[in-house]
């Protein structure tokens, strides 16, 4: 049940890490890969538009994958 707390965490660092080094600006939405490919959007070419970066997991030593963009941006290819 702290895993994904957990991974919030790492999200976190990894993004703030991404923009003090300028490989990403600001957004309002960090999510994890399981999370983001849960949602439902309004067809397939739309989630490839979403853009990621990797993060080290907890728990895995293979790199976790995590997704950001702005709320409005998001809410215009998802099924709602």
């Amino acid at each position: 049940m702290g895993l994904p707390f957990a991974q919030i965490m790492l999200i976190e660092n990894a993004a703030r890490a991404a923009i003090r080094r300028g490989e990403h600006g600001c957004y309002d939405i960090y999510m994890d890969e399981d999370y983001f490919y849960s949602l439902q959007f309004t067809d397939y070419e739309a989630r490839e538009t979403v853009k990621s970066a990797p993060y080290k997991q907890k728990m895995s030593s293979e790199l976790g994958r995590y997704f950001y963009s702005n709320r409005a941006d998001l809410s215009h290819i998802l099924t709602i």
